[in-house]
Protein backbone atom coordinates (compact mmCIF):
# COMPACT_ATOMS: atom_id res chain seq x y z
CA UNK A 1 0.00 0.00 0.00
CA UNK A 2 2.66 2.45 0.78
CA UNK A 3 4.24 1.77 -2.44
CA UNK A 4 1.11 2.30 -4.36
CA UNK A 5 0.38 5.83 -2.27
CA UNK A 6 4.11 6.80 -2.89
CA UNK A 7 4.64 6.32 -5.64
CA UNK A 8 1.50 5.73 -7.76
CA UNK A 9 2.64 2.13 -8.84
CA UNK A 10 -0.10 -0.50 -9.65
CA UNK A 11 1.88 -3.54 -9.69
CA UNK A 12 5.52 -4.37 -8.55
CA UNK A 13 7.84 -7.18 -9.56
CA UNK A 14 9.61 -8.66 -6.48
CA UNK A 15 12.55 -11.01 -5.92
CA UNK A 16 12.92 -13.22 -2.61
CA UNK A 17 16.38 -14.45 -2.38
CA UNK A 18 17.16 -17.25 -0.01
CA UNK A 19 20.29 -19.38 1.29
CA UNK A 20 20.19 -22.75 2.29
CA UNK A 21 23.08 -23.67 4.25
CA UNK A 22 24.95 -20.46 3.40
CA UNK A 23 24.49 -21.05 -0.69
CA UNK A 24 21.98 -20.09 -3.38
CA UNK A 25 18.79 -21.65 -3.12
CA UNK A 26 16.81 -20.85 -6.22
CA UNK A 27 13.89 -23.84 -5.43
CA UNK A 28 13.51 -21.27 -1.98
CA UNK A 29 13.80 -18.39 -4.01
CA UNK A 30 10.71 -16.43 -4.76
CA UNK A 31 10.48 -13.73 -8.71
CA UNK A 32 6.78 -12.79 -9.14
CA UNK A 33 4.86 -9.80 -9.33
CA UNK A 34 2.25 -8.11 -7.00
CA UNK A 35 -1.07 -6.11 -7.74
CA UNK A 36 -1.41 -3.48 -5.37
CA UNK A 37 -4.54 -1.95 -4.95
CA UNK A 38 -5.02 0.64 -1.94
CA UNK A 39 -8.54 1.90 -0.38
CA UNK A 40 -9.61 5.55 -0.96
CA UNK A 41 -8.52 7.99 1.11
CA UNK A 42 -5.29 6.03 1.80
CA UNK A 43 -2.67 8.79 0.98
CA UNK A 44 -4.09 11.05 3.35
CA UNK A 45 -2.49 8.54 6.09
CA UNK A 46 1.02 8.31 4.46
CA UNK A 47 3.88 10.28 6.35
CA UNK A 48 5.31 12.95 4.14
CA UNK A 49 8.59 11.93 5.13
CA UNK A 50 10.91 9.07 6.09
CA UNK A 51 14.26 8.69 7.10
CA UNK A 52 15.90 12.07 8.04
CA UNK A 53 14.66 14.09 10.74
CA UNK A 54 15.30 17.62 11.51
CA UNK A 55 17.47 17.80 14.59
CA UNK A 56 18.55 21.29 16.26
CA UNK A 57 17.58 22.66 12.54
CA UNK A 58 19.87 20.37 10.31
CA UNK A 59 18.99 17.14 8.38
CA UNK A 60 20.82 14.59 10.21
CA UNK A 61 19.98 10.61 11.01
CA UNK A 62 18.45 9.92 13.80
CA UNK A 63 20.67 7.35 15.69
CA UNK A 64 19.89 5.37 19.16
CA UNK A 65 21.85 3.28 21.60
CA UNK A 66 20.73 -0.61 21.58
CA UNK A 67 23.49 -1.31 24.19
CA UNK A 68 20.99 -1.68 26.91
CA UNK A 69 18.63 -3.59 24.67
CA UNK A 70 21.48 -6.22 23.66
CA UNK A 71 22.82 -6.79 27.46
CA UNK A 72 22.61 -10.44 28.29
CA UNK A 73 21.13 -9.66 31.64
CA UNK A 74 18.73 -8.22 30.93
CA UNK A 75 17.37 -10.12 27.71
CA UNK A 76 17.36 -13.02 30.29
CA UNK A 77 15.64 -11.42 32.60
CA UNK A 78 12.92 -10.43 29.98
CA UNK A 79 12.81 -13.62 29.11
CA UNK A 80 12.25 -15.38 31.91
CA UNK A 81 9.43 -12.67 32.67
CA UNK A 82 7.79 -13.31 29.29
CA UNK A 83 7.70 -17.12 30.11
CA UNK A 84 5.99 -16.04 33.28
CA UNK A 85 3.41 -13.84 31.31
CA UNK A 86 2.93 -16.90 29.25
CA UNK A 87 2.15 -18.64 32.06
CA UNK A 88 -0.50 -16.86 33.86
CA UNK A 89 -2.20 -15.67 30.71
CA UNK A 90 -2.51 -19.78 29.57
CA UNK A 91 -3.12 -21.74 32.67
CA UNK A 92 -3.68 -19.06 35.76
CA UNK A 93 -4.99 -15.96 35.00
CA UNK A 94 -5.20 -14.97 39.02
CA UNK A 95 -1.12 -15.51 39.14
CA UNK A 96 0.12 -11.79 40.63
CA UNK A 97 3.68 -11.43 38.86
CA UNK A 98 4.65 -8.73 40.81
CA UNK A 99 4.30 -10.08 44.43
CA UNK A 100 6.28 -13.16 43.41
CA UNK A 101 8.73 -10.97 42.40
CA UNK A 102 8.85 -8.82 45.22
CA UNK A 103 9.53 -12.01 47.21
CA UNK A 104 12.57 -12.20 49.69
CA UNK A 105 13.16 -16.25 50.05
CA UNK A 106 16.41 -17.76 52.77
CA UNK A 107 17.05 -20.91 50.95
CA UNK A 108 18.73 -22.89 54.18
CA UNK A 109 21.38 -25.83 52.04
CA UNK A 110 22.03 -25.37 48.65
CA UNK A 111 22.89 -29.45 48.39
CA UNK A 112 20.77 -31.70 45.68
CA UNK A 113 17.50 -30.46 46.77
CA UNK A 114 18.47 -26.86 47.67
CA UNK A 115 19.68 -26.37 44.37
CA UNK A 116 16.56 -27.56 42.84
CA UNK A 117 14.56 -25.36 45.00
CA UNK A 118 16.69 -22.30 44.52
CA UNK A 119 16.47 -22.99 40.49
CA UNK A 120 12.17 -23.11 41.18
CA UNK A 121 11.92 -19.93 42.53
CA UNK A 122 13.59 -18.18 40.07
CA UNK A 123 11.91 -19.92 37.28
CA UNK A 124 8.31 -18.90 39.45
CA UNK A 125 10.39 -15.44 39.00
CA UNK A 126 11.45 -15.00 42.66
CA UNK A 127 14.32 -11.88 42.26
CA UNK A 128 15.73 -11.95 45.81
CA UNK A 129 17.18 -15.58 47.45
CA UNK A 130 19.66 -15.87 49.87
CA UNK A 131 21.44 -19.20 50.07
CA UNK A 132 23.05 -20.61 53.07
CA UNK A 133 25.49 -23.55 52.98
CA UNK A 134 28.81 -24.31 54.57
CA UNK A 135 28.63 -27.34 52.87
CA UNK A 136 31.45 -28.47 50.01
CA UNK A 137 30.55 -30.33 46.62
CA UNK A 138 32.29 -33.72 45.83
CA UNK A 139 33.68 -34.21 42.57
CA UNK A 140 31.21 -37.36 42.42
CA UNK A 141 27.97 -35.33 42.33
CA UNK A 142 28.22 -31.93 40.60
CA UNK A 143 25.28 -32.51 38.10
CA UNK A 144 23.19 -32.76 40.56
CA UNK A 145 24.17 -29.38 42.09
CA UNK A 146 23.55 -26.91 39.09
CA UNK A 147 24.21 -23.99 41.40
CA UNK A 148 27.93 -25.01 41.30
Amino acid sequence: ALISARWNLKSVQFFCYRENRGFADMSLSLVGEALLTVPQGWKDAVPNAVGWELNKGRKVPRCISLAQSMDPTRLAVSAADLNLKLMRWRALPSLDLSALSSLKCLLLGAGTLGCQVARMLMAWGVRKITLVDNGRVAMSNPLRKSLY
